[in-house]
């Protein structure tokens, strides 16, 4: 029950200092040697990450989010994310519920500058939704129905279409995890070809890898932007534009 103490304490203090404190739990959960040789334990071990993120995602009476601690949430979505890359077996305890879970968070939107009240709050929620994508980028390597396949893909488009709010990081893993789900040939299974036709996937690619490209190119002249990460970024942006390529000669 140590997360669930850890949640508390994280809404009594606002996600300050307590966030890392929550990060020590963190790799202390790593360190547990029965949590890596029990594969049996796997399974309340989720469960008991996804009761600490429903905790966390309360909702007023209007349906908005309360003030969440983004540094708690990014930490769990983090740890989720490793156990699931260390741990395959665990992927089949993730259900339909969990998903739509994850992909409430990864549509968290960042306040726009006009009313920011914490310049901090862009970057707490695109880790956040760099988390969560990561953790889609995972699940979807495994084979799964064009139904979920679909409202995975509508939540990545809907991240695309606000590209004023989302980060350059976060846009950049959107296209990654997107030519990952789609770079199957029509031929090959689980391809989700269909899908990828229906949502017009080509269509948000076009209009958002020169998006992307500007973003890069502002961020570059921050002093504050780590060099190997816009690297990265550009990397995506010309991938994906040979995925446009690609998918325009099929």
């Amino acid at each position: 029950r140590i997360l669930h103490v850890g949640i508390e304490r994280m809404r009594d203090h606002g996600g300050g200092m307590e966030g890392h404190r929550f990060l020590d739990w963190q790799h202390m959960a790593f360190s547990l040697q029965s949590w890596k040789k029990d594969e049996k334990d796997l399974g309340p071990m989720w469960n008991e990450f996804t009761q600490c993120l429903k905790a966390i995602n309360t909702k007023d009476e209007h349906g908005a989010n309360l003030n969440n601690p983004c540094s708690a949430i990014a930490a769990i979505l983090s740890t989720m994310g490793a156990f699931l890359r260390f741990r395959p077996a665990l992927v089949k305890c993730v259900n339909e519920h969990d998903l739509d879970l994850i992909l409430s968070f990864i549509l968290m939107e960042a306040p726009t500058p006009a009313n920011r009240g914490d310049e901090n709050a862009a970057a707490r929620i695109s880790d956040v939704q760099k988390d969560g994508i990561g953790i889609l980028g995972i699940l979807c390597s495994e084979a799964h129905p064009d139904p979920i396949n679909e409202k995975i893909c509508a939540v990545f488009l809907t991240v695309l279409m606000r590209h004023n709010s989302a980060t350059t990081a976060v846009m950049s893993e959107v296209l990654n995890a997107m030519m990952d789900m789609y770079s199957a040939d029509e031929d090959e299974p689980n391809n989700h070809e269909q899908v990828f036709r229906k949502k017009d996937v080509l269509g948000a690619f076009q209009k958002s890898v020169p998006i992307l490209k500007r973003k890069i190119r502002e961020d570059e002249k921050m002093s504050d932007v780590d060099d190997a990460e816009v690297e990265f970024w550009k990397e995506t942006a010309l991938n994906a534009t040979r995925f446009i390529r690609y998918k325009k000669g099929n």
